[in-house]
């Protein structure tokens, strides 16, 4: 006989409070869900990729969040990211406070959803969790868990942005594709309401501005561009940097002269430096932004390159502003 689901839900809520102290930054970041089946939504596709910036596996689910994640980790003032990260229940300092650069700075802290729901007279509106043993009921809170919290470095500094990111336009504060036959229940429509209420009062006490994020709003292909580039952007080839920095001139004036990268590639290959190491440096220098193309345009290596016309993070600048 399996685990009742009462007790599986409290599991569930055991683990998301276990992530509720101090956030960790770098590497050894959990993220509250990860990229596997069983702790995906229904009804979205689950991704995991390495990024060199945050030196670890970044988990995600959904189109819309993969392109928001690859948009965001493209960024060049964007230090880091937490993804599917926890919003405390109870009273927390600040994500930063325990940073080890940026931990000086005197941040808000919070009082918690719980606290919170209770101030706005819901209490008990709040999702909870129970599990039975020997006829011992025990009740904890559950955690929220929201979609993507950045680490932005200015040239006043460095602050925090909260991205809650959904697939359309307008989606934001309804029910999500996995409430099925409940997303025109006045209920479920209530409770997700009740939930957009009291994350944005939470990020107010912290002093975090929350960005309503849609995927449909990103460009496809500068999402196929980023995602793709995210992807691959990690391949090693240990070239020297004398070589890196000879390639990234060979790609600029390939850039201006209309040669395709395939003809590069094959003009320069020999020895070690493949045409696939060529290529993939190439791809590097697109994603780090030192080979400035025009990503809403596809990125083709036995085609003429197309020079930036539009910088994807100006057009999308309003989703990383304080």
């Amino acid at each position: 006989m399996g685990t009742p689901k009462s007790n599986r839900l409290f599991d569930i809520a055991l683990n998301a409070m276990a992530l509720t102290g101090p956030p960790v930054w770098g590497p050894n970041y959990v993220p509250a869900k990860r990229a596997r089946r069983a702790e995906a939504p229904t009804k979205s596709k689950p991704f995991s990729v390495y990024s060199v910036k945050v030196q670890r596996v970044v988990h995600g689910h959904g189109d819309a969040a993969f392109a928001a994640t690859a948009l965001a980790l493209h960024h060049d003032q964007v230090m880091d990211i937490h993804e599917e990260h926890v919003l405390c229940t109870f009273k927390t300092e600040h994500p930063l406070a325990n940073h080890p650069i940026y931990g000086h700075t005197p941040w808000p802290s919070t009082f918690g959803t719980v606290d919170i729901a209770d101030q706005m007279g819901k209490a008990k509106t709040h999702p909870s969790a129970r599990r039975t043993i020997k006829d011992e009921v025990e009740v904890i809170p559950m955690s929220y868990i929201d979609d993507l919290l950045l680490l932005i470095r200015d040239s006043q500094g460095a602050f925090l942005i909260d991205w809650d990111i959904k697939n359309q336009t307008g989606q934001h504060g309804l029910p999500g594709p996995d409430d099925g036959a409940r997303k025109n229940n006045a209920k479920a429509l209530e409770k997700s309401q009740f939930r957009q209420e009291v994350r944005n009062t939470y990020m107010k006490e912290l002093g975090i501005p929350v960005k309503l994020v849609a995927g449909s709003e990103i460009n496809e292909q500068v999402a196929a561009n980023l995602i793709r580039l995210l992807t691959i952007h990690a391949r090693e080839h240990h070239l020297p940097p004398q070589l890196e920095a000879s390639l990234l001139e060979q790609f600029n004036a390939a850039l201006k002269s209309g040669e395709t990268i395939s003809s590069v590639a094959n003009r320069l290959a020999t020895g070690a430096l493949t045409q696939k190491v060529i290529k993939d440096a190439f791809e590097q220098a697109v994603w780090n932004r030192q080979l400035r193309v025009d990503l809403f345009r596809p990125i083709l290596v036995d085609h003429p390159l197309h020079p930036e016309v539009r910088d994807v993070l100006d057009v999308y600048g309003h989703w990383f502003k304080r």
